[in-house]
């Protein structure tokens, strides 16, 4: 039959071809003086068609409120030809993130953000899903570390910034606390691979003349599940 199987010694035969391909399968018939004849003909079998992934529901917590404002999204999803499924975010801010089923995202100023979802499975089917972020009021003047995407996944790249820094901070010195290495210098911005899975707490400290500042931000850290290729692109 061409795919390694054992021949099968009758004049009539059916086979189940496992993998697709170009087969080509052959019968030979045999007397018993041996004389014998030959006859082949190629059979084609054709992969099965993806079926894309369904994105069932989008959930926002909360939709609305003041800024700054943490807004938890969790989206419902399924494959049913496929294992794994990942998403893409898209804030409606110029940010565009690939995360898990499971997201938390800061709006720090007013308005409305359209949020898009893209569902995509390991053969790079897509659905997508959208709802809208309504923010209001003003963002207080707080300054807060934040990072993007969480969770991330290992050996994705997680940018970190200090938002809503007072302009005196422009002559401030930065120290960024990573699981590795030890503090280092830098700005008010930073970026980070994290190489195993885990829940990190990522510190940043300030120093300006006689002031002293720490601020905190928590960053969950999981395994990609895509195989090879990835279509995500890392």
């Amino acid at each position: 039959y061409g795919d390694q199987f054992p021949p099968q010694w009758t004049t009539e035969s059916s086979h189940l071809f496992i993998n697709p391909g170009v087969y080509k399968v052959s019968a030979k018939v045999e007397d018993d003086q041996g004389a014998f004849d030959t006859a082949s003909i190629y059979v084609m079998i054709n992969p099965l068609a993806n079926k894309p992934p369904q994105i069932s529901s989008l959930t926002i917590t909360p939709k609305t409120g003041d800024a700054p404002l943490e807004v938890h999204f969790s989206v419902a999803a399924s494959d049913s030809d496929g294992e794994f499924l990942h998403f893409k975010w898209i804030m409606g801010t110029g940010h565009e993130f690939f995360s898990s089923s499971e997201f938390v995202f800061t709006y720090w100023y007013a308005g409305k953000y359209p949020v898009t979802v893209i569902a995509y499975d390991d053969k790079w089917g897509t659905d997508t899903i959208s709802d809208t972020v309504i923010v209001t009021g003003d963002n207080g003047n707080k300054p807060i570390l934040t990072a993007y995407p969480v969770p991330a996944f290992t050996f994705q790249e997680v940018y970190f910034k200090l938002e809503n820094a007072p302009e005196d901070y422009k002559d401030a010195f930065y120290y960024w606390d990573f699981p590795r290495g030890g503090p280092t210098m830098g700005s008010d911005s930073n970026v980070f691979r994290f190489q195993l899975e885990g829940e990190y707490e990522i510190k940043l400290s300030v120093f300006l003349k006689d002031m002293f500042h720490t601020y905190t931000v928590p960053v969950k850290v999981i395994m990609p599940k895509f195989t090879s290729p990835n279509p995500l692109g890392y």
